[in-house]
């Protein structure tokens, strides 16, 4: 008897340890599994401020973009980036952490406020455009400690969180440089593949996705690291919302955009427009190969600037 009941309390042991450990075994999981190849994505989603977490999870988005710094929390975990990872019919999105490596914002961890009166030499000038948001000198030692390669930098954060990967905004931000510095555009695609090859040797399948700056798409050194690209106002914007862009502007980006769809990477694209507005657009991204998006704004109060929000779910 003392046999079986030291084997019934050992199997009583162990289921509940399996019960204690049910989320974090879950969490591993759902980690282990891997997302859908992003060459093969259908849809995305872009929700930057304020993630609501039941609506994610119902959006059926093959990608999904979220700030690591969520107003609601001051940075996720793995366990509260488990609850977006999964689709409700169970396949694995790819959630990617948004990451601004071309401005500074007033409202993230790494600011100081000492800033604001006496900013450090690497930051050129507030953008009048977006309240608290500073455009920088990215090729300063001190920014890329920032963003990737300090002890407690922007990169450590997103990766120890558990991000698929990153989606880098304000890559453009080279061009308006360019007076102040010639260098400026070499300086942003080693900037952008110092970063990634620090973030893929702490997670060797780690996405990277660019926003704009599809010029640089002609760089080899650039587009050899990057996995996709992104374009804000591809059709409508450039002049004002819901008017369309000029032919040659869009022809420009399209020819470039195309470069990455060539070598085998998707093309991911974001318009601003009313829910009515979006039919003959979709189709019109569709037919280049790339992948839509319909999103439209909102002020956040926090950061001073307009947001892209989820349209209703009838439109991923």
């Amino acid at each position: 008897m003392s046999k079986i009941r030291q084997i019934a309390g050992l199997a009583l042991l162990a289921v509940g340890l399996l019960l204690m450990h049910a989320e974090s075994l879950i969490s591993l999981v759902n980690e282990a599994r891997s997302p859908k190849d992003l060459g093969a994505v259908s849809s995305w989603c872009y929700q930057p401020d304020a993630v609501d977490f039941k609506t994610s999870n119902k959006s059926g988005c093959d990608v999904l973009v979220i700030d690591a710094d969520d107003a609601t929390r001051a940075a996720y975990s793995s366990k509260s980036l488990a609850s977006v990872r999964m689709n409700s019919d169970g396949t694995r999105r790819t959630v990617l952490a948004y990451l601004d490596i071309g401005e500074a914002d007033a409202h993230r961890p790494y600011w100081r406020h000492a800033w604001q009166a006496n900013p450090p030499a690497w930051i050129v000038r507030q953008n009048e455009a977006w309240r608290g948001s500073f455009k920088v000198r990215y090729w300063s030692p001190q920014w890329q400690d920032i963003i990737y390669g300090g002890p407690d930098s922007r990169l450590d954060s997103i990766v120890k969180s558990g991000f698929d990967g990153v989606y880098l905004d304000n890559v453009d931000a080279y061009a308006d440089l360019l007076p102040e510095n010639p260098e400026a555009r070499s300086q942003m695609v080693a900037f952008v593949a110092s970063l990634v090859r620090e973030a893929r040797t702490k997670r060797p399948r780690f996405k990277v996705i660019v926003q704009g700056a599809e010029e640089l798409l002609t760089d080899s050194a650039f587009l050899d690291v990057i996995d996709g690209v992104a374009k804000e106002d591809l059709l409508f914007g450039i002049k004002g919302a819901g008017v369309r862009n000029q032919t040659a502007d869009i022809g420009h980006s399209v020819k470039h955009l195309q470069i990455a769809r060539q070598h085998g990477k998707p093309v991911f694209v974001m318009e601003y427009l009313e829910p009515t507005a979006t039919e003959t657009a979709r189709d019109e991204i569709m037919r280049e190969g790339f992948v839509p998006y319909f999103a439209q704004h909102r002020r956040c109060v926090e950061c001073g600037r307009d947001e892209a929000i989820r349209p209703p779910a009838s439109s991923p």
